[in-house]
């Protein structure tokens, strides 16, 4: 254990060629490989890994090596990890196995006063809260899921508005919207209700709203100019429309919770305010865009 904390690289190879066992733990459950990444010894790590190390167990704190190279700022170790299979979207919560959920040991920790163990949070919200840009970047390009909540319901960007991470704050807006305005849109929103924003953040949320809602008006705009068949009918009769999607409920057009909430005849999914519906429908009483 020492030699992967100093990074004492020949003792480590020395003792595994022993037979020394590379799982072996110590009084906090952590193996070789999660001291080797909390300290960013890369060279150990990598030998590890390549030669069966379990990447996706976490320790007593329930971080497997992931998250915690995560929490260091190790973008090397992180991308070694990654190569190597660990989970991208695994939580604390996933680093500990079944059978280590029932232990006495884990049941002590996990009652004690340390906050974060079990809070779901993945190597995402780690960086987000860290700042660590580098690491967020490479993170999003191997496809880590910004949408996913910690055991708070939080998200990366809002764990990003919460500790001031400007440039973390508009780099996963823009991310959100590179998959789905709309989907932008509802992590913006949530963003806003928030309290204690700073000035900066809370700016750069407005502007990215603004940007994203007139985004759906020129699209709404520019089909109805063509004429295009998309609209679909407000059901005069349906008083409480449904909504079976896991979308937030939102309005699709002033994206605020509809006080009079509308669906659509086809597909019975709540589309938004009536009020809002009528408008964009004008005479022809009919909305925008169906979630279909």
């Amino acid at each position: 254990m020492e030699a992967c904390r100093s990074g004492d690289f020949d003792t480590v190879l020395g003792l595994v060629d022993g037979g020394a066992d590379i799982e072996t733990t110590d009084g906090n459950k952590s193996t070789p490989l999660w001291i080797a990444s909390e300290q960013g010894n890369i060279e150990i790590v990598r030998f590890l890994v390549e030669n069966g190390a379990e990447i996706n167990t976490g320790n007593a704190w329930k971080k497997t090596p992931l998250i915690l190279a995560s929490e260091r700022g190790f973008l090397s170790v992180i991308k070694c990890l990654m190569e190597h299979g660990a989970d991208i979207n695994a939580t604390r919560e996933d680093g500990v196995k079944p059978y280590q959920r029932n232990s006495k040991f884990y049941q002590s920790v996990s009652n004690s006063s340390h906050s974060y163990i079990a809070d779901k949070s993945t190597s995402l919200h780690v960086a987000s809260s860290k700042g660590y840009f580098d690491i967020l970047e490479y993170l999003i390009d191997k496809k880590a899921k910004i949408e996913l909540k910690n055991k708070d319901k939080k998200t990366s960007l809002q764990i990003a508005c919460e500790n001031n991470q400007v440039q973390v704050v508009r780099y996963l807006a823009q991310c959100a919207a590179n998959i789905n305005t709309d989907f932008a849109i509802e992590m913006v929103s949530s963003c806003l209700s928030m309290e204690d924003l700073s000035y900066g953040v809370r700016k750069i949320l407005e502007g990215k709203k603004q940007k994203y809602r007139q985004f759906v008006i020129d699209f709404i705009e520019e089909l109805v100019e063509e004429e295009t068949d998309f609209h679909v009918q407000i059901d005069s009769s349906n008083e409480e429309a449904k909504k079976e999607d896991d979308r937030e409920l939102l309005c699709i057009i002033c994206y605020e919770r509809p006080e009079e909430p509308v669906g659509c005849i086809s597909c019975k999914q709540m589309i938004g305010c009536r009020q809002c519906a009528l408008q964009w429908g004008s005479d022809r009483a009919d909305t925008g865009e169906c979630r279909r």
